[in-house]
């Protein structure tokens, strides 16, 4: 465990803003967010991915979006570049697949519209 001087002398990344007003800045709301997910052991399946969702696989190995299709069994299919011919597939029903270790979700209500830019 570091000590809180490490912790001070590391911990120079901080936030200026406070975008919900909760009187802590964004970064250390990031991490708190972060640790409580951690806590939670969150389980990735098929009923937990909306189209849009990006994913990590083992870690940083690989990246993909995930699709609004799904397979007969309801499992999305995945957008991803592996070299394969079809680049949007269902890869989570392969037999052998990466480990998600990351799931993320774009939300663009929670992201002031002067940082926002429109796709062109």
């Amino acid at each position: 465990m570091p000590t809180d001087e490490a912790n001070r002398k590391y911990s120079k990344a901080a936030s200026t803003v406070d975008f919900n007003g909760n009187g802590v800045d964004d970064y250390a709301d990031i991490v708190t967010g972060a640790r409580k997910d951690a806590e939670n052991h969150p389980a990735y399946d098929s009923d937990y991915y909306q189209g849009g969702d990006i994913v990590v696989f083992q870690h940083v190995k690989h990246i993909g979006v995930i699709s609004d299709k799904r397979d007969k069994n309801g499992t999305p299919y995945v957008i991803h570049n592996m070299a394969q011919k079809q680049r949007e597939n269902d890869y989570f029903s392969f037999k052998k697949h990466m480990t998600v270790t990351g799931h993320y979700r774009f939300d663009a209500s929670k992201v002031p519209q002067s940082v926002l830019k429109a796709w062109q």
